[in-house]
């Protein structure tokens, strides 16, 4: 579960990008993750090195719950929360 309230240091951009690059961890396989990768880099304009650092730690919450067999329960409690910040 998310906390109600993410830390102050956590910006609601930053909170959204995580979220939305875990997504595509979750739901990609490495061809389609890059391309999604490279227009969200690009539509963002974050530089490369906050990017990639972002990615990384992206890459490596993905694997933990795919490792833990709990993909379906990140991708629903990620799209809850990305609801509640962004909602339509």
């Amino acid at each position: 579960m998310f906390p109600a309230t993410p830390p102050k240091w956590v910006s609601r951009e930053s909170e959204i990008l995580a979220m939305r690059l875990i997504l595509i961890y979750l739901d990609s396989d490495t061809d389609a993750a890059a391309i999604h990768m490279w227009a969200l880099q690009d539509e963002t304009g974050i530089d490369w090195i906050a990017f990639e650092s972002a990615r990384k730690s992206a890459q490596l919450a993905a694997e933990a719950w795919q490792r833990w067999g709990r993909v379906d329960d990140a991708r629903r409690m990620l799209m809850e929360r990305l609801g509640e910040l962004m909602p339509a």
